[in-house]
């Protein structure tokens, strides 16, 4: 994690620098150099993607891209001691560099990355300003630690918080591990940190393993309610807050809604405690709290109910093996269509009458697909 300075000296013919790709030639150059020069490729735009070439004596020297923060690093939130709607909130302050490359040949020019990666760094939050509005606050990356050591990163101040899980690609068993590199817990750092985590709303650094469940107060609920049945005593609580589209890349997105619920069984009085959240477009003072509610449970009894248990429990289409793309698309069109004629030809009826019927008398069923 690095923390972002404003660049305010301008450059000399010996010193690195930074200017932006903006034209289409400058574009195709610059994703040209990463697809041979570089092991991952050029960068798929997701959301905001900034372009730097780092020029010496008006020449290339390298290249970076940047594009928003990762949703959710371990690390990097317990670092902040920021809570879920605080990130929601807050998380577009954070760039990633997902990616850096040098163009000399590696040994050709000591100490080339880091001053590169220095002035780039020094001009970022002016240059995303200018192109997106908004100044960020601190950078994160990544680094495979099999192939890399990160002296680059560590010789630019960057500090070290931890390692990911890393991801995984199946396909012809690529699997690559990265590791977080957002060395030393500066002032500047701790100042940033807190600009993210104010005051009075920090959260607790709980031991271990944390989630949503464990060492976050989400204060007050706006409502909860307690049903008994099947055995069981369920509680939930609704906490709502409003938020801004645009930080999370949902842009009609204005609220989001933290339901918490805990389940005690009464036999063994065990209890469990699940956190789920959601976002509307709707408004917080749009909905009571007891719509809002009725709003989530009515999403999933829809979901459950009259999607996923015609599709899965009458229709069988979790028992296909298939894993064939195609062939599973247009067995779920074929599906769509079924599900849409039968609801057209028997209306009011449900699937498993509708079979009987159909059982008791095949005729209903050309004439269903006649009409």
């Amino acid at each position: 994690m690095k923390r972002l300075h404003r660049s305010s000296s301008a450059s000399t013919s010996a010193t690195p620098s930074v200017r932006l790709v903006s034209s289409k030639e400058d574009q195709a150059w610059f994703d040209a150099q990463l697809d041979c020069f570089h092991d991952l490729g050029p960068t798929t735009p997701i959301g905001d993607l900034l372009r730097q070439i780092v020029e010496i004596d008006s020449k290339p020297v390298a290249l970076l891209a940047w594009v928003p923060a990762c949703y959710a690093l371990k690390d990097r939130d317990r670092w902040i001691s920021w809570s879920a709607p605080q990130r929601v909130a807050r998380l577009k302050l954070i760039v990633q560099n997902r990616r850096l490359l040098i163009l000399s040949p590696k040994g050709a020019a000591p100490n080339l990355a880091s001053q590169a990666m220095g002035a780039a760094l020094r001009a970022l939050p002016v240059q995303w300003l200018e192109v997106f509005g908004y100044q960020p606050l601190l950078a994160e990356s990544f680094t495979d630690p099999e192939d890399y050591a990160g002296t680059t990163y560590t010789a630019t101040n960057w500090q070290l918080l931890g390692t990911t899980q890393g991801y995984a690609r199946s396909r012809l068993d690529d699997h690559r591990r990265r590791t977080a590199l957002p060395a030393q817990d500066r002032p500047d750092h701790r100042r940033e940190r807190r600009r993210l985590s104010p005051a009075g709303q920090r959260q607790p650094t709980p031991s271990g393993e944390t989630g949503p469940e464990k060492g976050v107060d989400l204060g007050r609920p706006l409502f909860e309610e307690s049903q008994v049945g099947h055995g069981r005593v369920d509680n939930r609580a609704l906490h709502h807050f409003a938020t801004d589209g645009m930080a999370m890349d949902f842009p009609f997105a204005r609220s989001l809604m933290v339901v918490r619920s805990r389940r005690t069984e009464k036999r063994s009085g065990k209890s469990t405690v699940e956190t789920r959240c959601y976002i509307s477009s709707l408004e917080p003072e749009d909905r009571t709290p007891e719509q809002w509610l009725q709003l989530i449970r009515g999403h999933w009894a829809g979901f459950e109910n009259r999607n996923h248990w015609r599709r899965d429990a009458l229709m069988g289409e979790d028992r296909s093996r298939s894993r064939n793309r195609s062939f599973l698309t247009n067995l779920a069109l074929i599906r769509n269509g079924l599900f849409r004629v039968l609801n057209r030809c028997f209306p009011g009826d449900s699937i498993p009458v509708i079979r009987e019927r159909i059982q008791a008398k095949p005729c209903l069923a050309f004439r269903a697909l006649e009409a």
